[in-house]
């Protein structure tokens, strides 16, 4: 079995400005993607589009309609259960899911 990360987009209109107390604000948030890889780095670059959407990428499993890239602020949960706020350079992580 593979190892998936799961993406969660912010859903409000200020997506690019992360809350400092993410646990408590889940709802602000939507599950837009599974991705086949644990690297942080890897999931980012999926999720964005560069040369092709990056629902079409393969590895990745789009879920919805939510079709914008990864940005500032949206956060990556890896296959151990440790979500990861994505910064404007790297990502920081914030603990275990609820």
């Amino acid at each position: 079995m593979r190892k998936k990360s799961l993406v969660y987009h912010r859903v409000d209109p200020e997506f690019s400005r992360p809350h400092r107390r993410y646990g408590t604000r889940w709802k602000t948030y939507r599950l837009v993607a599974e991705v086949a890889t644990t690297d942080l780095d890897k999931v980012f670059m999926l999720t964005n589009h560069t040369d092709i959407h990056w629902f079409e990428n393969k590895g990745v499993y789009a879920i919805g309609l939510e079709l914008r890239s990864t940005s500032v602020g949206d956060i990556i949960v890896t296959p151990d259960g440790y979500a990861h706020l994505v910064l404007g350079n790297g990502f920081r992580r914030l603990g275990k899911m609820p």
